[in-house]
């Protein structure tokens, strides 16, 4: 039995672990390393482990003394980016810290090996060989006094905690083969969810959701071989019209500078797919829309009472998604029919002048996260005014729960460790680092200098990592390498993998389709303005009898669409029609640029 120094508990959630928080000093499991009955020659130690909090010198498990020239022992450990195995030997009588070449990422699970056979120190990371020394030879040099300690880097001087999690730690006599230690792996790896989603165990040719799945792994299949080139555009008639505009760059008040965007969810009409069908929807039109993944024609499209901010996410033959309306609406994937719409009755009906449009006093600014038959999504953008987080059934809409929260619900929501996380806002490029460190090969290019050139979306494919930037789409090979560069119009926000093919959607409104093989690339533009009827004389006379220059104009009924649509084309005014049957409503909706606003009162 060991000795715990502080205090520490089990996970509430699987994998049971041992959970090491502030409070956590340590286990002694033996005060005397000579009495500790450890490993002369041949060893191995074997852990599942996740930091929650990267320190410069991390201990798992050891029993080893670093004081200045006087360095004996092993130990199991952890850098600030690095795992390690140090052992020291009697013919060298000083340590070799071996470290895994790829930094790892806080807040996931690894499986850590370290191994010794007298003449090779090896480490591996998740079953497989991390890096090897041939440095240290013959049996292992203890020092005279010491501790056996788990969960800390402890020796005479030093005493450094560990925090994060442990599971299943374990000391051999012998050195594992690189077989058993791969097996070990493999017959655990599906108790941790973590190394599960970055495996990418579900990589389809589909991208159904944001970022390919409900962990938002931002992996798809390795369907792309070879040199890819424009197949397709598809510029729609309105930008994204985001809901935030860019903070300050510098707060002086805090001598913080250069500060970048966080609440960046609507920068662009982000895209998901399945099939031979892509979706997406508008913050400008206020439209859910499908294109055809082969040519990039519009299939068809589906009006909302106010901007859809957020990609759709398709479950079977169903679409989902939820609009600044309050609602959550299902269509059918082939023709774009409503097959229900669902607002939480305590929401309300109230509608505000929000982000310079008409919206619900409780929007959805929330992707819809399906779990089974299950649907998760947060309304609602000021704690203080109510934020929630509602689940329903995806079958007919009907409310199933309902949790309030404390923080404002803006992104797309995820699914990890066994966890459901509501965002307030990404950093993409936080995001990447993460995801270039977890897997692959050694970056030839710094990792830290793709994320400067390339911020605003990435995503990866088999050995293949795309990242977005200005202008441009950059391919990487899974060393880091440059492979491509394609050129795009406008940053590039949205990336997916759909089929073999590079989706990008940018942040002026222009959606790209790159393939394998040389193809003339198709062109779609805007449709054609439809005829709708204006009375330009009798708006000039509304606006000048009440002197306005910009603000808002409701018109309640359909009876004067054409005022309002006169309005709406002026600068810095916006129109809505408020009108009591849906079926007229929607007969106008397609006007001119669809600068006219439409919702039914309800």
């Amino acid at each position: 039995m060991g000795k715990i120094l502080g205090s520490a508990s089990l996970s509430k959630e699987k994998p049971l672990a041992l959970e090491a928080f502030k409070e956590f000093r340590g286990i002694i499991l033996s005060e005397d390393i000579e009495k500790a009955n450890l490993p002369a020659k041949d060893m191995s130690v074997t852990a599942w482990v996740r930091v929650d909090k990267p320190i410069e010198w991390g201990g798992i498990l050891g029993a080893i003394q670093d004081n200045g020239s006087f360095e004996r022992g092993w130990l199991l450990g952890y850098g600030k980016e690095s795992f390690y195995f140090a052992i020291a030997s009697e013919s060298k009588k000083t340590l070799t810290y071996l470290k895994t070449v790829l930094p790892y990422s806080p807040g996931y699970w690894y499986h850590l090996t370290g191994t010794y056979d007298g003449k090779v120190q090896r480490i591996y990371l998740d079953g497989k060989l991390a890096a090897e020394s041939k440095v240290q030879n013959g049996p292992i040099l203890y020092p005279p006094k010491g501790r056996f300690a788990l969960g800390a880097y402890l020796d005479e001087n030093e005493h450094y905690p560990f925090e994060g999690r442990l599971e299943q730690v374990t000391l051999w006599d012998r050195s594992l083969k690189p077989k058993e230690i791969e097996d070990l792996f493999n017959e655990r790896k599906k108790l941790f969810p973590s190394i599960e989603a970055l495996a990418s165990p579900n990589a389809t040719e589909d991208w159904p959701t944001f970022l390919h799945d409900n962990e938002q792994s931002g992996k798809g299949a390795a369907s792309i071989k070879g040199e890819l080139s424009l197949r397709w555009t598809h510029r729609l008639r309105m930008p994204p019209k985001p809901a935030w505009p860019p903070p300050a760059k510098q707060d002086f008040w805090h001598k913080k500078y250069n500060l970048k965007p966080r609440v960046i969810f609507d920068r662009a009409f982000h895209i998901v797919g399945a099939g031979d069908r892509l979706y997406l929807s508008s913050s400008a039109d206020d439209q859910a829309r499908c294109l055809s993944l082969t040519d990039g024609k519009e299939l068809w499209s589906h009006f909302a009472e106010a901007p859809i901010r957020l990609a759709p996410t398709v479950t079977g033959e169903q679409i989902l998604c939820g609009g600044d309306d309050g609602y959550v609406r299902c269509l059918a994937a082939s023709d774009g029919k409503l097959l229900w719409k669902s607002r939480p009755a305590e929401l309300g009906h109230r509608r505000i002048p929000g982000n310079e449009r008409i919206i619900h006093q409780h929007p959805i600014r929330t992707g819809i996260l399906v779990d089974g038959q299950t649907a998760y999504f947060g309304a609602g953008i000021f704690p203080t005014q109510g934020t929630f987080l509602f689940s329903l059934d995806i079958r007919n809409g009907r409310i199933l729960d309902r949790e309030s929260l404390s923080i404002s619900p803006q992104g797309y929501l995820s699914r990890k460790n066994g966890k459901l996380f509501a965002p307030t806002g990404r950093d993409p490029a936080g995001a990447f680092l993460g995801h270039l460190a977890r897997r692959g090969k050694p970056a030839t290019i710094p990792a830290k200098s793709i994320p400067e050139k390339y911020p605003h979306a990435f995503i990866e494919a088999g050995d293949l990592k795309f990242a977005g930037g200005k202008d441009e789409v950059a391919v990487f090979r899974s060393d880091g390498s440059l492979a491509q560069t394609l050129p795009v119009t406008g940053k590039a926000h949205s990336l997916a993998v759909i089929r073999g093919k590079l989706i990008v959607s940018t942040d002026i409104g222009v959606v790209h389709c790159f393939s394998v093989g040389e193809k003339e690339p198709i062109h779609v533009k805007p449709a054609d303005l439809s005829s709708f009827p204006k009375n330009d004389s009798l708006a000039k006379k509304a606006l000048t009898a009440t002197k306005a220059t910009k603000g808002y104009c409701l018109v309640i009924g359909t009876k004067d669409a054409a005022l309002a649509a006169s309005i709406a084309r002026l600068p810095d005014l916006r129109a809505i029609v408020s009108s009591s049957k849906a079926e007229e409503a929607e007969k106008l909706r397609p006007d001119p640029a669809a600068v006219v606003r439409y919702f039914i009162d309800n």
